[in-house]
């Protein structure tokens, strides 16, 4: 039987922290499945529910929310305020110091983000910086920079270096900037009453199982054979757009793609496409153990990749050309840019260097293939030879003991006698 990644863990766990200052409110939250951190600043006009608030939280479905200990009492009580139709989720307090203006500075300045150099100064990283988030909001970078540090204190990132100063320095993917505008504000009341999510909880009362999506719009729209297909389609549920051409080109691509010559070819090759950002968290964590299915599945998502650059470029009839040129569709192009030749590159590399079938063929997990490294395979040469080298020293022993010979067994239990006091045996 083939061996395939494991896909159970790939659950989203969010931490998200929040706080006002005066009328504005920084949250910053960030999603362990795929590292990266999001920010956002709105303006509340002093409502107590705190609406905006509420669609964040229904959006995002934190684990745990982090605040300062120094937050008014209605930002507690919105925070804590659970629709019943997801998870509670639980609310920590922490020192106001920890999100300190000067704090959440220097960790936001020395944060090791994906694409980022290692020469960079501080000024280069500010730049750098900038360009993914609101670097002059005052609650941005309280509430960023706090969660970082809160996340650092209790370990729930795995990957931290050093930097110049001696401190860690925290790596994620990304720092995205999320904004409000352009963007239908719904709240859980009406996708409740739309009935657009419903998740059915499973029967057993032991906790065992997990839920899952029931009648519901999104579960009827829901055709996507990839995690990152279906978690895409989740979002743009849950903030829906009131662009009009962004809405004109998507359904375009839509009728486009669900022709039938198309439908088919691609449907079959995104189905080898597994978890990628699952799996290259497993590869980027010290605390993961990776499998050579891991590898496998990898492998095997980088080939279906760049099979649909094939399927555009030879599979599209004129007929359809011409359907994405009257449309203004193009969805050849972007697929063309970001599914590029450096995939190609990253699978030569790994097939050079790991060997998916060792564990089958050996019957252990020693990934990387013979030749790659000396030093390895000096290695893997002498854990190979050890059941012989065993086999010779118990030979080696046995001869030089004559009382274990072949004929008599070896003695399993011994009885020693105990020499007690008489007055103690007494007592």
């Amino acid at each position: 039987m083939e061996e395939e990644v494991d896909e159970t863990e790939s659950v989203h766990q969010v931490y998200m922290a929040c706080l006002m200052h005066g009328h504005r409110v920084g949250i910053s939250y960030y999603d362990s499945l795929t590292r990266e951190l999001h920010v956002l600043e709105f303006w509340e006009d002093g409502t107590a529910d705190f609406p905006l608030i509420d669609m964040v939280k229904y959006q995002v479905k934190p684990l745990i929310i982090y605040t300062s200990t120094k937050s008014e009492e209605s930002l507690l009580a919105a925070l804590q305020q659970n629709d019943g139709a997801s998870e509670a989720h639980t609310v920590k307090l922490m020192k106001s110091s920890v999100f300190s203006y000067e704090q959440a500075w220097h960790r936001l300045v020395y944060l090791r983000v994906t694409g980022m150099d290692d020469g960079l100064n501080v000024k280069e990283r500010i730049c750098f910086l900038s360009s993914m988030m609101d670097i002059e909001s005052e609650v941005q970078v309280r509430a960023s920079g706090g969660l970082l540090a809160i996340l650092e204190t209790e370990r729930v990132m795995d990957t931290i270096e050093q930097n110049e100063c001696g401190s860690v320095s925290i790596a994620i993917n990304s720092v995205m900037q999320i904004s409000l505008n352009k963007f239908l504000k719904v709240d859980s009341a009406a996708y409740e009453a739309l009935q657009i999510f419903q998740t059915d909880k499973h029967p057993s009362h032991m906790g065992i199982g997990r839920a899952k999506e029931g009648f519901s719009v999104f579960g009827m729209m829901n055709k996507c054979v990839t995690p990152m297909g279906k978690r895409l389609l989740r979002t743009w549920f849950l903030r829906p757009i009131l662009d009009l051409d962004n809405l004109n080109s998507r359904l375009n691509i839509s009728f486009f793609v669900s022709s039938e010559e198309l439908l088919t070819s691609l449907r079959d090759t995104l189905k080898s496409v597994k978890d990628v950002p699952h799996i290259l968290k497993k590869f980027n964590s010290p605390s993961s153990v990776c499998t050579c299915g891991d590898w496998t599945a990898f492998l095997k998502s980088l080939s279906a990749l760049l099979h649909i650059n094939k399927i555009f470029e030879l599979g599209i009839s004129e007929n359809l050309q011409e359907q994405a040129n009257y449309f203004s569709v193009n969805i050849v192009e972007k697929a063309a840019s970001c599914i590029s030749m450096d995939l190609a590159y990253v699978y030569e590399l790994v097939v050079g260097v790991v060997d998916v079938n060792r564990s089958k063929d050996k019957g252990y997990e020693t990934t990387v293939k013979d030749g790659f490294c000396d030093e390895l395979d000096e290695l893997r040469q002498i854990y190979e030879e050890l059941p012989e080298f065993l086999e010779e020293v118990s030979s080696l022993e046995l001869a030089r003991l004559p009382y274990m010979s072949r004929d008599k067994l070896l003695p399993q239990v011994i009885y020693i006698n105990q020499i007690v006091p008489h007055r103690l045996y007494e007592q």
